[in-house]
């Protein structure tokens, strides 16, 4: 068989190269297909991994995230770490959200109350968007001092520029607080540093403020609450199976929804904002792209199919007259189409590996073997197909008698 299928091969050099040149560019193109879909799936899982989605608590048609006096309950959903509170509630939100962002404020004066002043708490410099560079903020801290000062439990201070007068020769600024009794209580604060074209607030852990709301207030309310998400991945699952206990979603109208599982509240109080805009915007746009990829190498496939029927019709030409004689001497359809598969096999197998390794030789990538498989398949079945439907009796019979 093996001098056989060589000498037939002499025979129809051109062809038989075209067919093993087309191999090799379908699964060449298969494998470049395949490779740029692995690349639009590993871009959508660092997309995932990497692009920051943050929610903050709003009122119900999203326009305000401060000044929204948030009970406590609403840091104890989000606050699984124990970071803010000693709390012993759910921290129901705990494994889906980080980087819990708050804010809460009292009033303060100067000595002697001359000077009115805000002295608000925070965990960081997101807690209020007005400390942001992207706001016009321009922060300057002192030697020894940055932001990881929030986080601690220190009496320490960021003030505005304007207000850098208030700092003594010692470099503390001292203020004063109303007890809950009307009695007058004083805290000095080390002046960490200044920082122009933010809210003119006086800036200091939250901690501190934390105690001071207890001193004043006798309670703690929250500003604002902003997180993290843990995983973008479950914002959908932190919705639906958490989130939505406890805010609804902003709308435009901000209709109060009733709030059927609460005992201290008829309709909910605040919404919860997600804004995953962003992500969602550039995830379709990767997955549709995927799907286009996948959509061409499906074309592609399909065309495998037209290009095997193709090219044994033009085989059947060459070998007419050497068919009508294997019929003759009663060679059987079977034999004769068993025949046509193995040699178009061995030429398109032989283009495929040669793409396939081209492939790998060019990226040090495995080749797409599933596709290029899916590919030399329907090759053949195309090339069965063409020669069944044209190898008939009556095709074979009439051909001969016109020799």
């Amino acid at each position: 068989m093996t001098p056989y299928f060589f000498k037939q091969m002499r025979k129809r050099t051109s062809l038989c190269l075209v067919v093993v040149l087309t191999a090799l560019a379908f699964s060449l193109a298969l494998c470049m297909l395949q490779r740029s879909r692995d690349q639009m799936a590993a871009r959508i899982e660092e997309v995932y991994d990497n692009l920051e989605v943050r929610c903050s608590v709003t009122n119900l048609t999203g326009t305000q995230s401060d000044q929204l006096n948030l009970p406590d309950w609403v840091l104890r959903l989000f606050d699984g770490e124990k970071t803010y509170g000693n709390f012993q509630d759910n921290d129901l939100f705990a494994p889906y959200v980080r980087d819990v962002q708050v804010r809460s404020t009292v009033y303060c004066t100067t000595p002697g109350g001359q000077d009115r002043l805000t002295l608000s708490g925070v965990t960081g410099l997101k807690a209020d968007s007005s400390l942001l560079a992207s706001s016009g903020c321009t922060v300057i801290w002192r030697e020894g001092f940055g932001e990881d000062m929030f986080r601690g439990r220190g009496f320490s201070l960021l003030l505005p520029e304007e207000q850098a007068h208030l700092v003594d020769g010692d470099g503390y600024v001292t203020l004063e607080f109303t007890g809950v009794e009307g009695d007058n209580i004083q805290h000095r604060f080390l002046a960490a540093g200044t920082y122009t074209g933010g809210s003119g607030r006086l800036y200091c852990s939250w901690w501190v403020v934390r105690q001071l709301c207890e001193e004043t207030y006798g309670g703690l309310t929250l500003d604002s609450l902003s997180a993290a998400m843990a995983d973008n991945r479950k914002i959908g699952e932190f919705w639906d199976g958490y989130a939505s206990r406890y805010f609804v979603a902003p709308t435009k109208d901000g209709t109060p929804v009733p709030w059927e599982g609460s005992r201290l509240y008829r309709t909910y109080p605040f919404a919860l904002a997600i804004y995953d805009d962003v992500l969602v915007k550039t995830v379709e746009q990767l997955q549709q792209n995927q799907r286009l990829l996948g959509l061409v190498s499906w074309l592609l496939g399909l065309a495998s199919f037209g290009v095997g029927a193709v090219f044994s019709i033009l085989l059947l030409r060459h070998r007419s007259r050497e068919l009508k004689l294997q019929f003759i001497l009663g060679q059987s359809r079977g034999s004769i189409l068993v025949w046509a598969l193995t040699e178009h096999g061995i030429l398109s197998l032989l283009g495929v590996i040669i793409g396939a390794g081209g492939f790998w030789l060019a990226f040090r990538t495995a080749p797409a073997w599933g596709p290029v498989a899916g590919f030399w398949v329907m090759n053949l079945a195309g090339t069965a197909l063409a020669y069944l439907l044209t190898m008939r009796r009556k095709f074979l019979e009439s051909n001969l008698g016109r020799e």
